[in-house]
């Protein structure tokens, strides 16, 4: 009897090694899976932050590059007006112009027309109304009066780039015949100054200077 309690003992000590053995496998294994876990999640969390980065990047090149794009459109049609500007007007880094420019399209970033159209209305009205004097502009000319038409007379700020807008909304927004008259007009008054400039360049018309369809020249 006792050899069969000896033996009984000796399977129930092998059966709790077997089970301690497993026991311990089991919880190395489990302490290299959670060290697995927390690195992958270490890694996920890595390679979230570098996406949440790059993201960000593409995020400001595509507004940077739709920014260039808009300063670019504003150029052009500037240009419209004034094709001798100079080859560095609206670049960036380069000119004082673009920052001017760039500025004006963030503050009519939220206007109904877009801030393109925005900015390109109040080039139009400026060129309506070249001269100033104190906040009031006019189209030509005359005592007090200033020529301010350079860029930023057009969208320096929010005041200037509105009352250009409304220089070119009012004009816009006269009859067919009162754009005639105004054409007319301009005409008219162009060839009164260019018969003022010619002449101050050429003195009281010299003898060798004719007259064609009202403009001096020299034959």
């Amino acid at each position: 009897m006792s050899h069969l309690r000896e033996l009984k003992l000796e399977v129930e000590c092998d059966e709790c090694a077997r089970k301690d053995r497993v026991i311990r496998q089991y919880a190395e294994n489990h302490s290299k899976l959670v060290e697995e876990v927390s690195a992958a999640h270490e890694v996920a969390r890595a390679a979230g932050k570098e996406v949440t980065k790059l993201k960000g990047q593409l995020t400001k090149q595509h507004n940077e590059s739709a920014r260039l794009e808009q300063v670019e459109r504003v150029v052009e049609y500037w240009r419209g007006y004034r094709p001798k500007a100079s080859k560095a007007f609206g670049k960036p880094g380069v000119s004082k112009s673009f920052a001017i420019i760039e500025k004006a399209l963030v503050l009519m970033a939220e206007d109904p027309a877009g801030p393109v159209d925005a900015c390109c209305e109040a080039i139009d009205g400026l060129h309506l109304a070249p001269y100033q004097e104190f906040d009031k502009r006019f189209a030509t000319d005359g005592p007090g009066r200033t020529l301010r038409n350079d860029v930023e007379h057009a969208l320096g700020d929010e005041a200037r780039i509105e009352r250009c807008r409304g220089i070119a909304r009012r004009a816009r927004n006269v009859s067919l015949d009162a754009k005639h008259r105004a054409y007319e007009i301009s005409a008219q008054v162009l060839e009164a100054w260019t018969r003022a400039l010619m002449d101050e360049l050429w003195g009281q018309r010299p003898d060798d200077t004719v007259e064609v369809d009202g403009i001096v020249v020299r034959p």
